[in-house]
């Protein structure tokens, strides 16, 4: 499994790398369907912006795969400029304190209606979404 985040230069950008699932879900095994970890990654993305709204200039949201001894893995990396006072710098270090521990009911139905084979409860799922964003 990869580092919890890292932190690094990269040409005047900095960037966040996360795991492609909310801290709680289950996840697909690095080696296993890399469809599925794009589906996650996609997934992921989306929710990030509904709960946090659209990020502001100079951030990205960048899927990117690695290899492993087991397999390819895939993890979300949030790019920002390295300016510590840039509103990129801060939507990223915004969405790495406050990272959802599970997905929400619209991304659940997305990862459904996709064919997504990880499922987790929507009741415990809709319910912590409820109380972790209230």
């Amino acid at each position: 499994m990869f580092p919890y985040f890292i932190l690094n230069d990269f040409n005047s950008r900095d960037y966040i790398e996360r795991e492609i699932t909310p801290s709680e879900e289950p996840c697909t095994n690095a080696g296993e369907d890399l469809s599925q970890m794009y589906m996650e990654g996609d997934a992921l993305k989306a929710q990030l912006i509904r709960q946090f709204g659209n990020p502001p200039e100079g951030f990205n949201f960048c899927l990117s795969t690695h290899d492993h001894e087991a397999g390819i893995y895939m993890s979300l990396r949030l790019e920002y400029d390295n300016d510590e006072e840039s509103e990129s710098m801060q939507y990223a270090l915004k969405l790495e304190s406050n990272w959802p521990k599970f997905w929400d009911q619209t991304s659940y139905q997305e990862l459904t209606t996709k064919g997504y084979l990880l499922h987790h409860s929507i009741t415990q799922s809709s319910n912590q979404t409820q109380e972790t964003h209230s």
